[in-house]
């Protein structure tokens, strides 16, 4: 379940660049607010998902989720994926209660798609002795909505 929250960071860890991170610390957030995003903007999309879920509100992130959205975690041997958001949105759920937090370190932007590296960290990161990792990630967004996380 772990490498599930590394995955979502990694999409949900998908945007590259280091000074155009989010910039959110390992502190909660209270009362933030997901910023308003445009049905043509990946990028503000695939933000304002991140922001939800290091506010803990799967609510949010789940809105931004198309209906049949798909994860895919490519990890050799532990490759797993998700397909639906409903499926989605129960691993959000956890997610959400793990002390989940993500910073999007870069993050390019072609057509409907971003692509970078999240750095994420939750309760087992941080048991653990590490500050937080890394991971590259792939964002498609049709129409205001992610429709690939991988």
């Amino acid at each position: 379940m772990y490498r599930l929250i590394s995955v979502f960071a990694v999409c949900t860890a998908m945007l590259m660049g280091i000074v155009l991170g989010i910039g959110l610390t390992s502190s909660p957030v209270v009362n933030a607010k997901v910023p308003p995003t445009s049905a043509a903007d990946p990028e503000g999309v695939f933000r304002a998902f991140v922001s939800a879920l290091n506010n803990g509100d799967a609510t949010a992130a789940g809105a931004l989720l198309d209906d049949a959205v798909t994860l895919f975690e490519p990890n050799g041997d532990g490759s797993f994926g998700i397909v639906g958001k409903v499926a989605f949105e129960s691993a959000l759920s956890e997610l959400t209660t793990s002390g989940f937090k993500a910073t999007i370190r870069s993050a390019r932007v072609h057509g409907d798609t971003v692509a970078g590296v999240v750095a994420t960290e939750d309760e087992s990161t941080v048991e653990a002795g590490i500050d937080r990792y890394l991971e590259h990630f792939t964002v498609r967004v049709v129409d205001g909505r992610i429709v690939f996380i991988g």
